[in-house]
């Protein structure tokens, strides 16, 4: 479930979360990164250099029906693809605004799980080219920069999950780029 203040999280640390995931925008091809959280009590959390996406997702009554942040996507999975989890009924509406109002294309997500809290490092280009190559080769170097600005976000996590304090994340287990299937952006 989304926390209550999901969708404006993002607005209110923009000067924050713009100096902190600056630091990968640009890099291996990304133009779009977030930080989505889920706490031990189910509630989820997004820290994203694109505030309008997940805002607008959610103003369109979509937010509960996002693939990408679904647990039984996520659960028992090191990484995905945001076309292979999209919602069967409202696929193309999500989809809408995320590859026509928003123009993210090969977007990924990288999950991490730490003391029952479930980190999604979530990625996509604007690039007209297939960028998921790109992505795959450089998994766990995206996979260390997102768990990196994690940990810098701790402080503004910690106003959200209070009951459950977060974990500082030392190490990562490495994902096979060998295992990450090819993907083939849906054009819609």
């Amino acid at each position: 479930m989304l926390h209550e203040e999901a969708h404006h999280i993002s607005y209110k640390y923009a000067y924050i979360l713009r100096k902190v995931l600056n630091q990968i925008l640009g890099l291996y091809s990304i133009d779009h990164m977030s930080i989505n959280i889920q706490n031990p009590e189910n509630e989820m959390i997004f820290f994203s250099s694109t505030p309008a996406h997940a805002y607008e997702i959610c103003k369109a009554g979509f937010g509960s029906y996002d693939g990408i942040i679904t647990p039984q996507n996520f659960i028992n999975k090191s990484h995905y693809w945001w076309d292979d989890v999209n919602h069967l009924k409202f696929s193309d509406e999500i989809n809408a605004i995320r590859k026509r109002k928003m123009k993210m294309h090969d977007g990924f997500v990288i999950h991490h799980e730490e003391d029952g809290h479930h980190i999604l490092i979530s990625c996509a280009s604007r690039s007209k080219k297939n960028c998921s190559d790109i992505f795959t080769s450089n998994v766990n170097e995206i996979y260390q920069l997102g768990i990196d600005c994690y940990n810098e976000l701790i402080d503004i996590y910690k106003i959200y999950s209070i009951n459950h304090p977060p974990p500082r994340i030392q190490k990562i287990i490495k994902i096979n780029p060998d295992l990450i299937k090819p993907h083939k952006e849906i054009i819609i």
